[in-house]
Order: C-alpha cells, then structure tokens, then sequence
C-alpha cells in the first residue's frame, strides 16, 4: 500500500533522533572542478603559474585557499590572499551562473537529501562561504541545510577536526551520531 509508510518499532524511531549528517560540498555533492580550474587558471596566470587538471588535482583541489596559496607562493601576504580569494569567489560565481543546477549536481543527491531532509544536515567545506552559499542556492540544497561551516568559519580548515567539531557542537550530538560522507 503506498498510502502506508513504516517508520519502525518506537525504538527503532528514537535510534534516528539527534542524528546529523555531514557533507563535503565540491565533489560530494556537486560537480565544480572544470569552475573552479578556469577560475585558477585565470588568477595565476598572474603568476606565471598554468593550471591544468594534474595541477589542480595536486595543489588546489580540496584545500582552502590560504593553504594552497602560502605553499605555491611563499611570499604572499594575508591581503593579497584575501584579495585572491575575493576575486576568485566573484569569478567562480560568475562562471557557475552559466551552468544549469543539473549539469552540476551529483546523480541522486536531491533523492537522498529527500530521505533524510528530517535529520540535521551539515555542509562542511573548505569553500569560502560565499561560494559555497551560491553552489547551495544555485542547486537548490539550501532548502535542505540546516548549517553551512566553510573554510571562513575555521581556524584549522579540513581534513583538520575543527570544522567537524563545529558542526556536532552545533547540532550538540555525539560525535557517534553523526554520518560524515
């Protein structure tokens, strides 16, 4: 009968209550990389610096910009990092407002977060926030996310704990609660 749904025993039930989900934003849920590589390419050609996919899997892809950009450039300043990444959020948009929501999103994505839309849903990511805030409404999974912890938020960026921790202190669970994907 599709009009009759099981949710379990109730305890069953209470095992799922308090329960959070973690994701990785790029490359978990959302196809980016060809964005994010032009982008690159384009701010560090200032540099003399060519991006190409290898480059990108090796020194960018994942890490915070700061990371990245301290180890390819030794001598760069905390401004000039923070005007790179300025310009490089603005040209990310700018590139990602040409790609339709579904030539972006992973295949089933928007199924499981229908499954679990009723759980505590976490986006943790070394994105900027600003990025990260436009991929989520330009894919329409703002709807279904109750905390966003970019790379803004934290001190340590991933694969570091910090922005883990932040988010089950949020959501004020065991840590054994929490699905990160």
């Amino acid at each position: 009968n599709n009009m009759y749904h099981s949710l379990g025993t109730p305890e069953q039930v209470t095992e799922f209550e308090n329960y959070a989900f973690l994701f990785d934003l790029d490359g978990t849920l959302v196809h980016t990389d060809n964005v994010y590589l032009k982008v690159w390419d384009e701010i560090l050609s200032k540099y003399n610096i060519s991006v190409d996919e290898k480059f990108f899997d090796n020194f960018i892809k994942g890490k915070s910009d700061d990371n990245f950009l301290k180890y390819l450039l030794p001598d760069i300043t905390s401004a000039q990092i923070d005007a790179i990444s300025n310009q490089k959020d603005a040209k990310f948009i700018k590139y990602l407002k040409q790609q339709t929501k579904d030539s972006i999103l992973i295949d089933g994505v928007v199924d499981f977060f229908e499954k679990i839309k009723n759980n505590n849903i976490a986006i943790v990511t070394n994105c900027n926030r600003k990025s990260a805030e436009f991929i989520l409404k330009h894919t329409n999974l703002d709807r279904y996310i109750n905390l966003l912890i970019s790379s803004n938020d934290c001190i340590n960026k991933k694969p570091d704990p910090e922005p883990y921790q932040k988010a089950i202190d949020y959501f004020n669970i065991d840590r054994k609660r929490c699905e990160c994907y």
